[in-house]
C-alpha cells in the first residue's frame, strides 16, 4: 500500500509541470491563460478545464471532434489555429468577468493518456471607479470624464459598460472600421470630433435614465494594445 501511494505521488509531480497566476480587471477585452509545450503532435487533444465547474470543460482543441462545453464560456474561448504546430496552447478568454475567477488546467492527451497538465490561477478583479458622477433623471445630458495627452490618429477609444452585452457604449474609431454599440445607447452618445488631438475623451450621454446607472470604462487602444483605462461610476 505504501508503494502504491508513493507511485501516485510521483506521477502527480510529473504531470503538473508548472503553474502561473494571471490577474486582470473586469472590463478588459480579453485575457490569455498561458500554456506551452514542445511535445504535442497533430493527434494530440488539448483540453482547458476549470476546477469546480460542471461540466468542467472550458475549451477543447481537436480537429473535427465535438465536445461538451460549459455554457458559461460559450462563444468566449479560442486557441490559435496552429497551436499543435507551434506548441502555444494558450487560451484566450473574451470579456472576462469576476465570476470567471478560479483555477484552470491546460492538459493534453494522446490516445486517452494524460501527458501534461499546467495550472493557471485566474483572478478577475472588479475595478474601483476613478470618479463618480451623479445626476437627476430628466437632465439633457451628462458628461463622463476621461482625459489623456494628445494621441496618434490611429488610436481607438472605446467606452464600455460593465455587465452589459454587448458592452460597447460608444466607439471612436477609424472611419473604415465597423461600429458595434449596445442599442440601449443608440443615438444618445457622442465624443468631441478632435478628441485625439485635445486628449478630451469625455463621453456625452443624452437624456440619462435610471437604467443608465452603472460602471463605465474608457479604454484607449494603440496597435491592438490597451494603453490605459479610466473607470467612471454613473
Amino acid at each position: 500500500m505504501k508503494m502504491k501511494a508513493l507511485v501516485g505521488f510521483l506521477t502527480l509531480v510529473h504531470v503538473f509541470q508548472q503553474s502561473s497566476t494571471v490577474s486582470v480587471y473586469e472590463g478588459v477585452k480579453s485575457v490569455q491563460l498561458p500554456c506551452k509545450s514542445s511535445r504535442v503532435t497533430e493527434e494530440t487533444t488539448v483540453m482547458w478545464k476549470r476546477h469546480g465547474s460542471n461540466p468542467s470543460t472550458v475549451h477543447q482543441h481537436q480537429h473535427h471532434v465535438s465536445y461538451l462545453q460549459n455554457q458559461h464560456y460559450s462563444g468566449r474561448t479560442s486557441m490559435s489555429a496552429d497551436a499543435l504546430k507551434t506548441g502555444d496552447l494558450s487560451l484566450t478568454l473574451k470579456e472576462p468577468h469576476h465570476s470567471d475567477s478560479g483555477v484552470y488546467t491546460c492538459e493534453y492527451r494522446k490516445e486517452d493518456q494524460l501527458f501534461h497538465q499546467d495550472l493557471v490561477l485566474l483572478q478577475v478583479k472588479v475595478p474601483q471607479p476613478h470618479s463618480t458622477i451623479s445626476v437627476y433623471e430628466g437632465v439633457m445630458t451628462v458628461l463622463l470624464p476621461c482625459q489623456s495627452s494628445r494621441l496618434p490618429e490611429d488610436t481607438k477609444v472605446v467606452w464600455s459598460r460593465l455587465g452589459f452585452n454587448p458592452s460597447a457604449v460608444h466607439q471612436h474609431l477609424d472611419e473604415n472600421e465597423p461600429l458595434f454599440q449596445n442599442q440601449h445607447y443608440s443615438d444618445r452618445t457622442s465624443m468631441a470630433a478632435d478628441a485625439l488631438i485635445t486628449g478630451d475623451l469625455n463621453l456625452i450621454l443624452k437624456e440619462p435614465q435610471l437604467s443608465d446607472s452603472g460602471v463605465y470604462t474608457c479604454h484607449v487602444h494603440q496597435n491592438e494594445k490597451e494603453m490605459s483605462m479610466v473607470i467612471v461610476r454613473l
